[in-house]
C-alpha cells in the first residue's frame, strides 16, 4: 500500500506517493528538492470529535495536523499529530587554526574561535536579505499584475443574480415575488410594482442537482393574507415550508415537511394543497394554518395526507374551489378534495403529457402532448363539455402553454431557428405579438451553429401570468445582457422592466463579445467569439484563456476573466449552449492561429482550458503541440493526459477539483501531478468542497479567482 503525504515546503506542498517499504525513510521532493522524511505509517486512524457522531476515520499520514470534514456529520475535525517537518542536513564545522602545533593559545581565543561563525552569520543574513529582496520583488510584480480590488470585482461580476424561476404576482397586482441567486444561496425577493423597490425576505440553499428548484414559490393566498414558498435547507430538496405575511413579507411560521415539495397552490385563504415526492411515488396533501375553521377531516390542523399517486403524477393546478387537476399515467385527472375521489378526464393512450393549465372562464384545460419520436410538443385544448382533446395549430410551439384572461387565447414559449421567444396568441388577432424574438441572422455569417440559445441576444428563460391573467411576467434577456423580469400588459400592449438585470457596476464593466468565423484546414466553417480585456490599451500584450467549451451567452465566467485583464476565447457562436462534444483539435488550432494575428495577444501567454468532458479535447493538443501553450487549466477533468517519460509538457498546470469528486481516481491525479513535476512543470492544485460539478457560489468564485491569478501572475 502506498504512503501519501505532502511536501512540507510551504511554497511547494507537492503531493507525493511512495511505496510502503520506504516508511520512515528519506527522499527529496521531486518538485522543489526539499529533503523529506516519509511517515512511518501510511494511515492515521481516529474518531470524529463530535460526541453525537463519533464516526471512525482513516486518512493518509501526510494529513497529520490538518483539518478534514467528517464524512458522516460534515463537521470539521483536526487530524491527530503534527505535520512532518522538512529535514535540514547538519554539517559539522571545522575551525582551522593558524597557530603551530603545541603553541600556546592566543588571548581572546573564544572570540577568535567565533569569528568563522560570525562570518557565517553575516553571510546567512546577507543571503536572507537578498532572498527577501528577490521574493519581495516577485511579490510586488505579482501584485502589479493583478487588477485592483480583485475580490470586489469578482463579487460584482461573478454572480449577477440569476433569476431561477417564473415570478408570482399577488391578487391585488401590487407586489411580485421572485427568486434570485445571491452569494450565500437563493434569495426570495419582493418588488413593489408601483415603486419598483425590491427587498429580500428569505434565503435558501442552492439545490445541488436542480438549481432552478432551490425555492418553489407557492404564491399568495386568495385574500393576499399570506405568501408561501418552500426552500432547501440542505442543498438537496425543498422541504422547508415558509409562511409569510402577505403585505410585509415578514415570516410568520416555518417548519420542515416530511417529504420534498414538488409544487403546490392555495386551496382557501388558510389552506394549501401540495404535491410531494416520496420514495414510492407522489403524495397529495394539504397544510391547514391555525386560522382555518372549515369542518371535516380534510381541514384538521397541520398536515393532512389525501392521496397517493404514482411517479408520473405532475402539473398540479386548481380547477375549482374544491378540486385540483393533475397529470398521471398520460392523462388528465381531477380530484375532489373533500370526497377524495379522482376522475379521469381524458382517455389518451401512449401519450406523454408535459404541462397543464386550466381556465375557469372557458372551463377548458390546456396541456402538451410530446411526440415519442421527434420529442416535439403540441398543445391541446380540452373541455369536459366538448369531448375529445383538440390540437391547437401553433407550429413554433415549444413549451409552457397558458390560457390568457378569457380562456380564448394562449401564451407559450416558441422556438424558431436557434432562438426562442414568447408568443401571445390572443382571442383577437390584433392582440397577437412575439416578445424577445431572436433576430434572424445571415446563415453565411457562421453564427448559427449549435443548439438552443439559453442567454443570447434576445431570449426568454421562463414566464408566468398574473392571477387575473391580464399581465405576463417574463424572465428574459435583451442584447446579451443578464436576465431581468419584464412585465407585459396584455390590454395596453405595454412592456416594462420591473426587476433590474443588474445593480450599477462599480469595479467592472460589461464586456461586449466579438463574434467571428473562419474556415479551418478541412474547409469547414468554425464559429468562435472572444471577450477582450477591460480597458484594453492598444499595443499592450495580454494573456489569453482559450476555453474548450462555449460559455453560455452572458455568463460571469467570461465577464470576470475579461474584467481581470485576460482575453477569453471559445470555439462556438456566442450564446450557444454547451455542445454535445467539445471542439476538435483542428478547430482549436485554427482559432489559436487567428488570435495570434491580434496585435494585443501575447503569444507566449496562451493558456488552454477545459472543464469536465472538455479536457478530452485537450489531450492531443497538449501531447502533440505542448510548445504552443504557456499552461493548461483542468477544471474537474473527466480524464487525464497519458504522458510518457520523454514526452514534453507545458510549463505550468492548474488543477481545480472537488474533494467529493469520484470521476477520476485520486491515485491517477497524484500520479499525473508527480509526472508533471518530474517534467519540471509547475503544478498548482485548488480543491473546492464540491463534487464533479461545482454548485456552491463561493467555491465557484474562488475557482475562477485562482484561474485569473494563475494566468496574470504568469505561472
Amino acid at each position: 500500500m502506498d504512503i501519501k503525504f505532502n511536501c512540507t515546503n510551504p511554497q511547494c506542498q507537492q503531493r507525493l506517493s511512495v511505496a510502503a517499504v520506504m516508511a520512515g525513510g528519506t527522499l527529496a521532493c521531486p518538485a522543489c528538492g526539499t529533503p523529506l522524511q516519509v511517515p512511518a505509517s501510511p494511515h492515521i486512524k481516529f474518531n470524529c470529535p463530535d460526541e453525537a457522531c463519533g464516526q471512525p476515520m482513516v486518512v493518509d499520514a501526510g494529513e497529520a495536523g490538518r483539518f478534514v470534514h467528517c464524512p458522516a456529520c460534515g463537521k470539521t475535525a483536526r487530524v491527530p499529530g503534527t505535520p512532518a517537518k522538512a529535514m535540514v542536513a547538519a554539517r559539522p564545522v571545522e575551525i582551522a587554526s593558524a597557530q603551530p602545533a603545541g603553541a600556546p593559545a592566543p588571548k581572546h581565543g573564544l572570540r577568535a574561535g567565533l569569528r568563522p561563525f560570525r562570518r557565517l552569520l553575516w553571510g546567512w543574513g546577507l543571503g536572507a536579505a537578498i532572498c527577501g529582496l528577490v521574493m519581495g520583488g516577485w511579490q510586488l510584480r505579482f501584485r502589479a499584475a493583478l487588477p485592483p480590488h480583485l475580490d470586489a470585482l469578482l463579487d460584482e461580476t461573478y454572480f449577477h443574480g440569476e433569476i431561477l424561476s417564473a415570478p408570482v404576482e399577488n391578487h391585488a397586482g401590487t407586489a411580485l415575488a421572485y427568486v434570485r441567486t445571491i452569494a450565500p444561496g437563493a434569495g426570495v425577493f419582493l418588488v413593489n410594482l408601483a415603486t419598483l423597490e425590491h427587498r429580500q425576505i428569505a434565503l435558501g440553499k442552492i439545490a445541488a442537482k436542480n438549481r432552478g428548484g432551490s425555492v418553489i414559490l407557492l404564491g399568495w393566498s386568495p385574500d393576499d393574507g399570506y405568501l408561501a414558498f418552500a426552500t432547501s435547507t440542505n442543498g438537496n430538496a425543498c422541504q422547508h415550508l415558509v409562511i409569510c405575511d402577505g403585505q410585509t413579507g415578514g415570516i410568520i411560521s416555518a417548519f420542515e415537511l416530511p417529504q420534498p415539495v414538488q409544487m403546490g397552490s392555495w386551496r382557501t385563504p388558510d389552506s394549501l394543497v401540495l404535491l410531494s415526492n416520496t420514495r414510492n411515488g407522489r403524495l397529495l396533501s394539504v397544510v391547514n394554518l391555525p386560522g382555518n375553521r372549515e369542518p371535516g377531516s380534510l381541514n384538521a390542523p397541520g398536515l393532512v395526507d389525501i392521496r397517493k399517486l404514482d411517479r408520473t403524477a405532475n402539473w398540479l393546478t386548481p380547477d375549482s374551489a374544491t378540486s385540483v387537476a393533475y397529470v398521471e399515467k398520460g392523462n388528465v385527472w381531477s380530484l375532489d378534495l373533500a370526497a377524495n375521489r379522482a376522475f379521469q378526464l381524458t382517455q389518451l393512450t401512449n401519450a406523454t403529457l408535459t404541462g397543464l393549465d386550466y381556465s375557469p372562464v372557458s372551463q377548458k384545460y390546456l396541456f402538451e402532448v410530446e411526440d415519442e419520436v421527434s420529442k416535439q410538443r403540441r398543445p391541446y385544448a380540452f373541455g369536459t363539455r366538448t369531448g375529445n382533446p383538440a390540437p391547437l395549430n401553433d407550429p413554433d410551439y415549444a413549451f409552457k402553454g397558458q390560457w390568457l384572461s378569457d380562456g380564448a387565447g394562449i401564451a407559450y414559449v416558441g422556438a424558431v431557428g436557434h432562438g426562442n421567444y414568447l408568443a401571445i396568441r390572443a382571442a383577437r388577432e390584433s392582440g397577437d405579438t412575439n416578445l424577445f424574438t431572436f433576430p434572424q441572422l445571415d446563415p453565411q455569417s457562421g453564427l448559427l451553429s449549435g443548439h438552443a440559445t439559453p442567454e443570447g441576444r434576445q431570449v426568454v428563460r421562463s414566464y408566468g401570468l398574473s392571477p387575473k391573467r391580464d399581465k405576463l411576467y417574463a424572465v428574459a434577456s435583451l442584447s446579451y445582457e443578464p436576465l431581468g423580469i419584464w412585465e407585459y400588459d396584455l390590454a395596453g400592449h405595454h412592456l416594462r422592466p420591473v426587476v433590474p438585470v443588474k445593480e450599477p457596476l462599480v469595479y467592472s464593466r460589461f464586456i461586449a463579445p466579438v463574434p467571428g468565423a473562419l474556415t479551418n484546414s478541412a474547409g469547414r466553417k468554425i464559429d468562435y467569439f472572444y471577450l477582450p480585456p477591460a480597458g484594453l490599451v492598444p499595443g499592450r500584450k495580454y494573456p489569453v484563456l482559450l476555453d474548450q467549451y462555449s460559455d453560455l451567452g452572458f455568463k460571469p465566467i467570461s465577464q470576470f476573466i475579461a474584467n481581470a485583464g485576460i482575453f477569453f476565447v471559445t470555439i462556438n457562436a456566442y450564446g450557444v449552449a454547451v455542445p454535445k462534444v467539445p471542439p476538435n483539435p483542428e478547430d482549436t488550432l485554427a482559432v489559436y492561429r487567428q488570435m495570434l494575428g491580434n496585435p494585443n495577444v501575447d503569444p507566449r501567454r496562451i493558456y488552454l482550458s477545459g472543464e469536465r468532458d472538455g479536457f478530452t479535447a485537450m489531450n492531443s493538443l497538449l501531447a502533440d503541440q505542448p510548445g504552443l501553450w504557456r499552461g493548461e487549466i483542468l477544471m474537474s477533468p473527466a480524464g487525464l493526459q497519458a504522458v510518457s517519460a520523454d514526452q514534453p509538457m507545458v510549463p505550468s498546470i492548474l488543477m481545480s477539483l472537488g474533494i467529493k469528486d469520484t470521476t477520476v481516481a485520486p491515485g491517477r491525479i497524484e500520479r499525473f501531478a508527480l509526472t508533471a513535476c518530474a517534467h519540471r512543470s509547475l503544478v498548482q492544485m485548488f480543491y473546492g468542497d464540491e463534487g464533479h460539478v461545482f454548485y456552491g457560489v463561493e467555491d465557484i468564485k474562488q475557482r475562477y479567482k485562482e484561474v485569473a491569478m494563475f494566468i496574470l501572475e504568469n505561472r
